[in-house]
């Protein structure tokens, strides 16, 4: 087989979602890929998501997993693109045939933020039960732990718009991913970084994957170029231990894993609307081990 950096007839047609940050996230992956084959054609082909002709209805009450990603996949199928760029949380967390996880990114910050009201400088301007919008049920009932009383609605939509809505409906804060305000460039707005055992992240977020046909093996090799050791070790204990305990969009689940000094950190939480029933996990594993029996000795710990 000729290398991806010597085939002349090798080209990329990257597919994406439309919104500014899926864009942003597009540009990145080509631009990863100019550098590592800076003579191979590459373009951006913009492909809309039922998630994206669909932007009201509650995350929790969605029908399906590839509520984001299904019509990337079928381009894929279809041979309409050759890669689909995703952010790695919308992803179903196991990769089945026909498809292959061929990269995930250097991650960015895995973190929630609250992006605060103009009226709000600092956390020590919300009022005692502050008023919330957020379209997760994961981060919904992490706030009501850390804010009694709170008053929380939905909301969705791409970033620009969640960010009008806080003045619109009188809100104190907006919870959203913290490498997508870093990614965005959202600089005209308070905003405070919540601690992982604060609220504890969904598995994935913060990280860029690239998605391809396990069939096209030419392709599978050049991603391998972009893919990020540490970040790839870290995702693949947090998405094992969704699969195991069965989290998604609509599951109250929270999972993070992360290096730290020679081990892997691994934070796990289940949110059920009882806040009594929460269970949380924290625990340092070896670094080296296995995600399936990182994940198994996780899960074990929980009574769903």
């Amino acid at each position: 087989m000729t290398p991806p950096s010597t085939d002349p007839d090798l080209k990329m047609r990257l597919g994406t979602r439309g919104s500014p940050l899926a864009l942003w996230q597009a540009e990145t992956v080509k631009q990863a890929l100019r550098q590592r084959f800076p003579v191979m054609p590459i373009d951006i082909c913009v492909i809309k998501t039922l998630g994206d002709k669909d932007p009201t209805t509650p995350l929790s009450s969605l029908p399906t997993t590839g509520y984001f990603t299904k019509e990337l996949e079928q381009a894929l199928v279809d041979g309409e693109i050759d890669i689909a760029v995703h952010s790695l949380k919308d992803m179903a967390v196991r990769t089945l045939p026909p498809f292959c996880l061929g990269a995930v990114l250097p991650r960015g910050r895995a973190e929630d933020a609250l992006l605060l009201n103009p009226r709000h400088h600092s956390l020590e301007d919300l009022p005692r039960q502050p008023f919330f919008l957020t379209g997760s049920i994961r981060r919904q009932r992490q706030l009501a732990m850390l804010y009694p009383g709170c008053k929380i609605e939905h909301v969705r939509g791409n970033i620009q718009t969640r960010i009008r809505k806080v003045p619109e409906q009188g809100a104190d804060a907006l919870v959203v991913a913290a490498a997508a305000i870093d990614r965005l460039e959202i600089r005209d707005q308070n905003v405070v970084l919540m601690s992982i055992e604060d609220m504890i992240p969904a598995a994935g977020q913060g990280a860029v994957a690239v998605e391809c046909l396990e069939s096209r093996p030419e392709i599978v090799e050049a991603l391998a170029k972009l893919d990020d050791g540490p970040t790839r070790a870290a995702v693949d204990i947090e998405r094992q231990i969704t699969a195991v305990l069965e989290g998604g969009c609509s599951v109250p689940l929270g999972v993070h894993a992360y290096p730290e000094n020679g081990e892997m950190s691994v934070w796990a939480g289940y949110f059920p609307e009882d806040s009594e029933a929460t269970q949380i996990v924290h625990e340092s594993i070896v670094a080296d081990q296995p995600p399936a029996a990182v994940a198994a000795g996780i899960a074990g710990q929980f009574k769903l």
